[in-house]
């Protein structure tokens, strides 16, 4: 053909999001709010009890007592949503469960991660581990908590990178969650 002629255009392939919202224990009706995490970050939370839709705060006083659906949404042509249950206990039983509320943030975490624990009766010894996506052990620590509220703060070694790690708590009390480590 005497006049070629060519055309070309660039497509860009996004994977598709895959969102996830860490387990929370049963909380107590008159106990501190909690922050919620969900991963990837970036998404929007909604559902009874939450405070704050970019921040993800649940309020146990807000929701009240029973077994709320709380939503995580990550938006865009490659988004998703999915959902998770919390229970708020009114807590006044002498019977209740001796178990521990648990929290950590912020996340993703630079150099240290701050970990709440809400303890309805007696004390608690945890253990908390940090392990990599290859199940290597980077972190140890050991904890003897308190009846009511307890804050740990954790110092990161020098020799974690940026990556998917899980936090596991051992003890009285059992959770494995993942947090994502950007320094």
């Amino acid at each position: 053909p005497p006049c070629p002629d060519s055309q070309s255009q660039s497509i860009v392939v996004e994977s598709a999001a895959n969102a996830f919202i860490s387990t929370v224990s049963p909380l107590c009706l008159t106990g501190s709010s909690v922050p919620l995490v969900g991963m990837p970050t970036g998404g929007i939370w909604s559902g009874n009890g939450i405070t704050n839709p970019l921040t993800g705060i649940f309020d146990p006083n807000l929701a009240g007592v029973g077994s709320h659906t709380i939503f995580y949404e990550l938006p865009g042509n490659c988004g998703d949503i999915t959902s998770s249950m919390i229970v708020v206990d009114d807590c006044s039983s002498t019977a209740e469960f001796n178990e521990a509320s648990f929290s950590f943030f912020p996340n993703p975490a630079q150099d240290k991660i701050n970990l709440s624990f809400y303890l309805l009766n007696n004390t608690n010894n945890l253990s908390i581990n940090l392990y990599s996506v290859t199940g290597k052990m980077v972190l140890a620590k050991d904890f003897k908590l308190q009846k009511g509220e307890n804050k740990i703060q954790i110092e990161l070694p020098t020799e974690v990178s940026n990556g998917l790690y899980f936090i596991n708590v051992t003890g009285d009390y059992n959770s494995t969650s993942p947090i994502i480590i950007m320094k």
